[in-house]
């Protein structure tokens, strides 16, 4: 199905700074410890943000389905975004999954894909972090990674409202 590239390099510009969503409260994104995001090739793309802000910490999604089918001139990226509340321990017991990893940072690159999943997870707090990002199966060496990402998600999810996007697609 055609797809408008200028309008998904706009939706993963969103999905990659969650705090800049227009519909949802605004964030600070110093205040963003976390942000998982997940390019599959052909379900919705998605993202999750942690933030803390003082005493309240929020967890948000976006979700931004390129192949839906709507006019290749449509102005908007056509995103869905979502906001809880999540407790600060909580919170703080999924950074500290992340903060306890020990995994190899400089790998060579194993392969390239055309159909599969782009993965990435980003801590930190704007001013200093750590970025890593995989495509598909994250190896042996990531695995760790990997896992944490996905226990994290299953997190993020129970807190958040049910995705309307993903259950318009299934």
């Amino acid at each position: 199905m055609p797809f408008n590239a200028e309008r998904t390099e706009t939706a993963e510009t969103l999905l990659y700074q969650p705090e800049r969503f227009p519909s949802l409260p605004k964030r600070d994104r110093y205040c963003r410890r976390l942000l998982l995001w997940r390019f599959p090739a052909f379900v919705p793309y998605s993202s999750w943000a942690l933030f803390v802000e003082r005493e309240a910490c929020w967890v948000r999604r976006l979700e931004h389905d390129r192949t839906r089918g709507l006019a290749l001139d449509a102005a908007g990226p056509d995103l869905y975004g979502a906001e809880a509340r999540i407790d600060p321990a909580e919170a703080a017991e999924l950074l500290a999954r992340f903060t306890a990893l020990s995994v190899p940072m400089f790998l060579p690159t194993r392969r390239f894909g055309l159909d599969g999943v782009r993965y990435g997870v980003a801590f930190g707090d704007g001013w200093c972090g750590t970025e890593a990002t995989w495509w598909s199966d994250p190896g042996e060496a990531w695995r760790p990674l990997a896992e944490a990402y996905e226990r994290t998600v299953e997190r993020l999810e129970a807190v958040l409202p049910t995705s309307t996007l993903r259950r318009s697609v299934e």
